[in-house]
């Protein structure tokens, strides 16, 4: 899978100035380059990476430059036209240790060795990359709407619940909370409760819960700690048993990278100098805040549902209650583009069907988090999230000066 076009075209963060960078160049041949800039998860397999990146990308040359804050890969597609493509840091020590030649198998090999499983398969431009001066509220996220459904399954819960015998009216989401990261989620809705026929906390929707929410949380928050280069937002909606359950999935390890209150600071407000860049990448908030020092949901974002059943409603319902007038700096602008179904109807039709005119509003509204459906679905806008999302978080970027980026 070859990464989104814009993803391919950001630049450098760097705080130092054109003179004061002395990047170390060096040639890599056509195949590595094509391995640099494919999915991390295809470059476990050299060759299926060389069929695919062969049969879509087309380079003459490419280099590797060092600067400042990160490492790119520089390709020269034509005599016109120069782009630059960003890489985690991950990749860097590989990249400027293997200057190779043309077969690229030894960067394949360096770069596959140098990943951390999972954390570095998201599709999108790691918060890392942008200005540190950024403040939380400004980034664009990806957020996934009744995270803890896929529970909602014969194969995760067996038929013990409602949500897992008629799915159709609960299930909004497919995949696992770490692969809802993994593919490029880092805003989670998250609703649990203590069920009294198991005893154990499940995810729920409305009147129905399933799933081991204990172990799905705590995989979530063990990998937003080992993602040091994203911010990550839970929002957690606790019904029975709450305090017992955060008890239980929020380590020491996890304890240690939560984002504090900062005096009357709203967390939009943080910038990610004094978050990200100090070890503190998670943010929690509570529909029901148990104290003072909990940041609260309904305080901390703007936020409504249109609760429309039909795309033409829904869209009508975000470019009113989203106009720039209406959102506010100190708030995380939440754009909720999930619909829900209709008598039998089940959640998953709505999301194919109104697919492209959802992401064609959505690109026009002041930049948030897109929360929706089945995250990672192909059928639906998904695709065209990740494009906005890297577009208007590219903007964000420290590039050289008259550097401009092609996308």
């Amino acid at each position: 899978m070859v990464m989104p076009n814009s993803i391919q075209s950001t630049a450098v963060n760097t705080q130092s100035s054109q003179a004061e960078q002395k990047p170390s160049e060096g040639k890599l041949g056509e195949k590595a380059a094509q391995h640099i800039l494919t999915d991390s998860k295809a470059l476990e397999t050299a060759s299926k990476t060389d069929v695919e990146a062969n049969s879509t990308l087309k380079f003459k040359e490419a280099k590797v430059v060092q600067s400042e804050g990160g490492a790119s890969v520089v390709v020269r597609q034509n005599s016109e036209s120069e782009q630059l493509y960003v890489r985690p840091k991950s990749y860097r020590d590989a990249l400027l240790t293997n200057l190779v030649n043309s077969d690229g198998v030894a960067a394949t090999n360096a770069i596959s060795e140098n990943l951390s499983t999972g954390v570095n398969s998201s599709p999108l431009i790691k918060h890392s990359l942008l200005n540190p001066e950024t403040p939380i509220g400004k980034l664009s996220m990806l957020g996934s709407h009744d995270a803890g459904t896929f529970a909602f399954s014969r194969k995760e819960s067996g038929l013990g619940s409602l949500g897992s015998f008629v799915p159709g009216q609960f299930k909004t989401q497919n995949l696992n909370l770490v692969q809802q990261a993994e593919a490029g989620a880092t805003y989670f809705d998250i609703r649990v409760t203590l069920s009294k026929s198991s005893g154990k906390h499940e995810f729920f929707h409305d009147i129905s819960s399933a799933g081991d929410a204990e172990k799905h949380v705590k995989d979530l928050l063990q990998h937003a700690v080992n993602d040091s280069d994203n911010i990550y937002l839970l929002k957690f909606d606790l019904k029975k048993g709450g305090s017992d359950f955060l008890e239980k999935v929020l380590t020491e390890d996890v304890n240690s990278h939560l984002i504090k209150k900062d005096n009357d600071k709203n967390i939009a407000e943080l910038k990610l100098s004094d978050t990200l860049h100090k070890g503190k990448n998670i943010g929690l908030m509570f529909k029901a805040p148990g104290d003072d020092d909990d940041f609260s949901y309904k305080q901390e974002t703007h936020t409504k549902w249109a609760d429309k059943n039909n795309v033409k409603d829904t869209v009508d319902f975000l470019k009113e209650f989203h106009q720039e007038s209406m959102v506010s700096g100190n708030k995380l602008n939440i754009m909720q583009t999930n619909m829900p179904g209709k008598g039998t109807e089940s959640v998953k039709p709505l999301v194919t069907r109104g697919a492209e005119e959802l992401a064609n509003t959505v690109k026009d509204l002041p930049p948030g988090i897109i929360s929706g459906d089945y995250i990672g679905l192909e059928e639906g806008p998904y695709g065209s999230y990740i494009d906005i999302i890297n577009t208007n978080n590219d903007n964000l970027i420290n590039k050289p000066k008259g550097f401009m980026t092609k996308i």
